[in-house]
């Protein structure tokens, strides 16, 4: 099952895309942080949209390997980028 889902809020003309963890129902912080300064800086809601289900995708990738956001934080660059890579190898997401 999915644990975390991509959402939108629209505020006049402007959307603004969250993620939200399904379990605890809380918003992720620091990826709708990402999303919101793409929207301040006039990104394409398209571009937001697809840049918000990758990284839910990712997200849910994490969760398969049993990783948590602050994992890849402390790791070095070369071990993220060899995860990554594993990642799009992955063709499972769902």
């Amino acid at each position: 099952m999915k644990r975390y889902q991509v959402g939108m809020i629209k505020d006049m003309s402007t959307k603004y895309f969250y993620i939200r963890d399904l379990e605890t129902m809380d918003i992720v912080e620091l990826p709708t942080k990402y999303l919101t300064h793409m929207t301040r800086a006039n990104r394409s809601p398209n571009t937001i949209r697809r840049s918000a289900f990758a990284i839910c995708y990712y997200l849910e990738y994490m969760n398969e390997k049993r990783m948590e956001l602050d994992d890849v934080y402390q790791m070095d660059y070369e071990t993220q980028y060899e995860e990554e890579q594993q990642c799009l190898r992955t063709s499972d997401f769902n």
